[in-house]
């Protein structure tokens, strides 16, 4: 079995990243054409461990690319209403190029109402509805998706008249990814985490996003196939694991993302990359 290092493919989507700010914005020949360099904000609600070391995991990272961030950090209590006030601020902000959404969120806010506030010219993680709308356009796209379609090329996997399951919950990121491979060519269906089995053991490509350590075990998938893993939890031993049981599924799977090091941080490398691509929109 084959290990997509996602790790690495960061890295160099983040070197990519950073001579472009550099060549638009630090580079003596072209400096006086730049006020500015990118700029992220990031909306963070609440005091949540993961939430935060992920937060602070972005901000570090864009920091090395030349990448601003400013943070926006509000108590678990906050209002609706001031997260969308916060946002229409941060769409009419010119200095502001990216905006991004720290999730989950608390109960009580309306996730879909809210990410969908964001402007689309501005919305890193591409989940806004006009975004998705860009699916199949060649446009920017979701970090999450981004780093699938980049995993796939790794592999040298064509997607072409391809069986592909995609084990999560139903919702936006199930449909939106549907609606993607299917425009690559793939035969693509979507199954609930207790659809494991029987349903994903003859797929070519199975993508899985549940957040629940060792959900696919080497029964459960077909010879050959290629398993992309982008479920993070912890076991019982607390353990950061994936969904995929990955000492199982050694001599059965071609190529697998491992957890951690793999989907993790090429998200965050494309998000990046989303927003240097909206500061040059903007410029």
């Amino acid at each position: 079995m084959n290990i997509i290092n996602g790790k690495l493919l960061a890295d160099k989507i983040k070197d990519t990243v950073a001579k472009e700010v550099f060549d638009l914005c630090a580079n003596p020949a072209s400096a006086k054409l730049c006020e500015r360099r990118p700029s992220l904000a990031i909306i963070l609600v609440g005091a949540q461990a993961d939430s935060t070391l992920y937060v602070n995991l972005k901000q570090k990272i864009a920091s090395t690319v030349g990448i601003d961030t400013h943070l926006y950090k509000f108590e678990e209590v906050v209002t609706e209403t001031e997260i969308l006030d916060t946002i229409k601020f941060l769409n009419t902000n010119d200095t502001v190029d990216g905006i991004l959404i720290q999730l989950p969120l608390p109960e009580h806010l309306d996730t879909d109402k809210i990410i969908s506030s964001i402007s689309p010219d501005k919305d890193v993680d591409g989940f806004t509805t006009a975004s998705l709308d860009k699916l199949t356009k060649d446009e920017v796209i979701s970090p999450v998706f981004q780093s699938v379609l980049a995993c796939l090329a790794e592999a040298k996997f064509d997607l072409t008249n391809k069986q592909v399951v995609i084990v999560a919950k139903p919702g936006i990121f199930t449909d939106s990814l549907d609606k993607l491979l299917e425009h690559l060519g793939a035969t693509v269906t979507s199954i609930n985490p207790k659809e494991v089995g029987e349903k994903t053991n003859t797929a070519d490509l199975l993508i899985t996003a549940v957040g629940q350590a060792d959900l696919i075990n080497g029964d459960d998938i077909k010879d050959g196939a290629v398993i992309i893993d982008i479920g993070i939890s912890q076991n019982e031993t607390g353990k950061t694991c994936g969904d995929v049981d990955e000492a199982s599924v050694t001599n059965k799977a071609s190529w697998l993302t491992p957890v951690p090091g793999g989907i993790g941080p090429m998200t965050i490398a494309f998000a990046l990359k989303n927003t240097l691509e909206f500061f040059k929109n903007r410029r």
